[in-house]
């Protein structure tokens, strides 16, 4: 009910944000439609006094609406860069890499290194942990095993992901970035 909404406080989180509330200006009047309404939700929102927290993500700030991004309207904008320091991006490696099978002679440094000299972001780490573990899946012949129907758990008991696993995984990161660039 309405009465149960207005007891709780209510977080909202719009990822790419640039999409519903991009720059208005007449070519695309549905656009600016929604633009127009989202300022007059989000002004009822804290005229009402209502306990609704709108978080929003957005890659390209410079789309906003200027109405959206001027002062007030969000308490607080925070920018989230990629990792600058070796310090930094070990510690994004390991998040994504903590409980995984990893060879006790990992060069996770070394991975590190290169992932901060391709300006990989902490989306980009965890795709790259998960590309490694499914190299790690097709070297030890789990998938092959799975496409037979001979797969059993305790096939997974000496899978480990090796140096070469991670040097594919970000090697192949790096080829498909280089075609496009890459906007942080």
């Amino acid at each position: 009910s309405e009465r149960c909404i207005r007891d709780r406080p209510t977080v909202m989180f719009i990822d790419e944000f640039d999409a519903v509330a991009k720059k208005r200006g007449g070519a695309d009047v549905y656009g600016d439609k929604v633009v127009n309404q989202l300022l007059t939700l989000m002004s009822d929102v804290e005229k009402n006094g209502d306990e609704i927290y709108v978080i929003a993500a957005t890659n390209r700030p410079e789309m906003l609406d200027d109405a959206i991004s001027r002062s007030g309207r969000f308490g607080r904008k925070i920018e989230m860069k990629a990792p600058e320091t070796l310090k930094d991006m070990l510690s994004i490696f390991n998040i994504h890499t903590k409980g995984k099978p990893l060879d006790e002679v990992l060069n996770t440094e070394r991975f590190a290194k290169k992932l901060l000299d391709a300006k990989a972001t902490g989306a980009d780490v965890a795709y790259i942990v998960n590309k490694a573990n499914e190299n790690s899946l097709e070297r030890s012949g789990i998938y092959t095993k799975m496409a037979k129907g001979t797969f059993v758990p305790s096939d997974m008991d000496n899978v480990k992901l090796l140096n070469a696993d991670f040097e594919k995984a970000i090697d192949d990161f790096i080829a498909e970035q280089k075609p496009q660039g890459r906007k942080p």
